[in-house]
């Protein structure tokens, strides 16, 4: 076609359907990165024994720190980190009982903290489930966790997806098509080997770890393409219900013969038939109001932000760069060891 581009220069950094790179090019980025071999951890190594008890006082020093910082009023009977002695930490059976406040969004996986390969950052595991919820909060938590990113390692994937994130959109025109189809196979292939050549400039980046990231950005696309407008289809259903005095199901039939809500006429139809589903359209809006602080007197307008701003989040689990932003973000607000440790960047 006319308005192709061959991109032949490294330097040639644009990007979007029409740039064409070759499978030799595919495999010069792929030798620019780095091998896929990472060091093994050996499961049955151990920390010594003489290191033992300094890594459970380290830990138990950083939860004390935590807990002052989440719960500063419940927390004011305890010391500064610092202040205890080895004694009083192993006494206090280095805190661990605090893993399991509901304030805290991480916890140190026993397991985790006899394996000498890591650092403190390393051993840090988000948690997938909010106190008194079912929804998980990630994606592939236990695939994330499991990697044991170092802090280097999570910053570099934090910046490179959202290189991607900006470079690559173009994809999501393409969304549309049938997997099977040639024109989404090329197309597919063009975006990815675009993502490989912007990986090339982000040290630490691996193929494998480019290419998660794709698909984990193909997958966030979908989800925001499955889900439009799904906060104003929540929306029109509680205001019919609430302001103009329908019946749930005259509410939920009216809402089905709406031009505006096409995309979501399978879950409707589901709804209208009581058909068997993980979660009816129902219970998400009880969910949204409830957590929302919002009732049947509440003004549109105050109910159309609440549905705004929470009904995607109902659906939508977090994927890996967000859960290495937030694993960052404790990091830093607790002064971890972000040092050391290898890098397990392979998968």
């Amino acid at each position: 076609m006319d308005d192709t581009i061959l991109a032949q220069e490294e330097s040639d950094e644009r990007t979007g359907a029409g740039v064409i790179l070759s499978k030799e090019d595919q495999a010069r980025y792929a030798k620019l990165l780095r091998p896929n071999i990472p060091p093994p951890i050996d499961p049955y190594s151990n920390v010594a024994w003489e290191d033992y008890d300094q890594v459970e006082e380290r830990l138990a020093r950083v939860r004390i720190a935590c807990y002052k910082i989440v719960k500063p009023e419940a927390a004011h009977e305890l010391k500064e980190p610092e202040e205890y002695t080895e004694d009083e930490l192993c006494q206090e059976s280095y805190f661990r009982h605090l893993d399991d406040d509901e304030s805290f969004e991480w916890f140190f996986h026993r397991d985790d903290s006899q394996k000498p390969e890591l650092n403190d950052y390393q051993r840090i595991v988000l948690r997938n489930f909010l106190p008194d919820s079912c929804e998980r909060q990630y994606c592939y938590h236990d695939d994330y966790r499991s990697r044991y990113h170092t802090y280097e390692i999570d910053s570099v994937y934090v910046k490179y997806y959202g290189e991607i994130s900006k470079k690559i959109k173009w994809i999501a025109d393409y969304l549309h098509l049938d997997r099977s189809t040639e024109v989404w196979r090329n197309m597919d292939t063009i975006a990815w080997r675009q993502a490989l050549r912007i990986a090339t400039h982000f040290p630490h980046m691996t193929v494998r770890l480019a290419a998660f990231a794709y698909n984990e950005y193909i997958i966030e696309l979908n989800t925001d393409a499955s889900l439009k407008d799904i906060d104003l289809l929540y929306f029109e259903i509680w205001r019919l219900v609430a302001k103009e005095d329908r019946r749930y199901l005259d509410a939920v039939k009216e809402v089905y013969e709406m031009d505006k809500f096409a995309i979501h006429k399978r879950v409707l139809h589901a709804e209208l038939n009581a058909l068997p589903v993980f979660v009816t359209i129902k219970q998400m809006i009880y969910s949204i109001v409830k957590e929302g602080g919002i009732d049947l007197k509440a003004k549109e307008d105050e109910a159309r932000a609440v549905f705004s701003k929470l009904a995607f989040g109902k659906h939508k689990t977090m994927n890996m760069a967000q859960y290495a932003e937030k694993m960052m973000e404790i990091a830093d607000r607790l002064g971890l060891d972000k040092k050391e440790g290898f890098v397990f960047a392979g998968i």
